[in-house]
């Protein structure tokens, strides 16, 4: 298959990942595409203690 016409696959399998909500699968599909490493898995990031504090502060108002 011609490079230019698999790019363009694969952007479009890409669009409808992330449309339906899978972004770290569309992530990988394109990663792929450009010829890059796959994409770890990872956890979600930490919330921080002024998060927290900022979501109190809010639901105050």
């Amino acid at each position: 298959m011609d490079w230019n016409i698999n790019l363009k696959h694969l952007m479009g399998e890409a669009t409808q990942l992330v449309r339906r909500g899978h972004l770290a699968d569309a992530t990988r599909t394109l990663q792929q595409a450009l010829g890059g490493a796959v994409a770890r898995h990872s956890s979600p990031p930490r919330r921080t203690r002024n998060e927290g504090r900022v979501r109190a502060l809010k639901a105050l108002r």
